[in-house]
């Protein structure tokens, strides 16, 4: 699955740019501070800040999700999701994205049970997010649960049938289930959403290997060199001298 996990959540507040000596801080200005150490990549320096504005308001909703998405960034899973759920406790009804960014965080600790509760609960919230239904079925696949996974990939396809990430999964199911033919079908969709994907290439070429085309398969291993997935060079090596 393609993510960008540093997405964070803009605090909608006012503050002026002018030093406070002598002064108390609010919860908004560390908040604030934390923010923009967020955006230069200090995810150490945001989560003091947040931390700071989360003793002066312990019901800073939005100082959890940025400093869970910090811990994140420095893939303190864990700790993470500690703050996911204080921000899920304080705002159960409207904190979706909590629950995909906990189901991540559940994903990178191997919880792959947790996860497909987390991004059912997204379904649940929003029967046409796309996004949840790939995650979950990433978790399934996790789980061997092929036939779980691959409703969820065909789900996510209807919904929004232009994603090549959702066709390059659900092509790695059907490698699981050892429907190669399946699979390069999934892998040259993706392909054509987005021929830079040396991934797809790098499949599809094992995956026609495997059936027998193998004149087919080392051109795409070898395409998928040129797009600088490094492991092409080696499958070319095993399968194409």
């Amino acid at each position: 699955m393609k993510t960008n996990p540093f997405r964070f959540k803009l605090y909608l507040s006012f503050f002026f740019l002018f030093p406070v000596y002598g002064l108390t801080q609010t919860a908004e200005e560390y908040f604030s501070r934390g923010f923009n150490k967020n955006i230069v990549g200090d995810f150490s320096g945001a989560i003091t800040d947040y931390t700071k504005a989360i003793e002066i308001n312990p019901m800073f909703i939005d100082a959890y999700h940025n400093r869970a998405q910090a811990k994140y960034a420095l893939q303190d899973f864990e700790g993470a999701i500690s703050d996911y759920n204080k921000a899920i406790e304080m705002n159960p009804k409207d904190i979706k994205i909590c629950y995909h960014w906990r189901a991540l965080a559940k994903s990178e600790l191997k919880d792959y049970m947790g996860a497909i509760a987390d991004n059912s609960k997204i379904i649940e919230i929003d029967p046409n997010d796309a996004v949840a239904y790939n995650n979950r079925g990433n978790a399934k696949n996790a789980l061997q649960d092929f036939i779980g996974a691959m409703a969820d990939f065909n789900k996510a396809i209807r919904i929004k049938p232009m994603d090549a990430t959702y066709y390059f999964n659900r092509g790695l199911v059907k490698h699981n289930l050892k429907d190669n033919r399946g699979a390069i079908a999934d892998y040259s969709k993706a392909i054509e959403l987005n021929p830079k994907d040396g991934c797809s290439f790098f499949n599809r070429g094992l995956a026609r290997i495997t059936i027998g085309l193998k004149e087919l398969g080392c051109l795409d291993l070898s395409k998928a060199g040129e797009l600088d997935y490094i492991q092409a060079y080696e499958a070319i090596k095993e399968n194409c001298n």
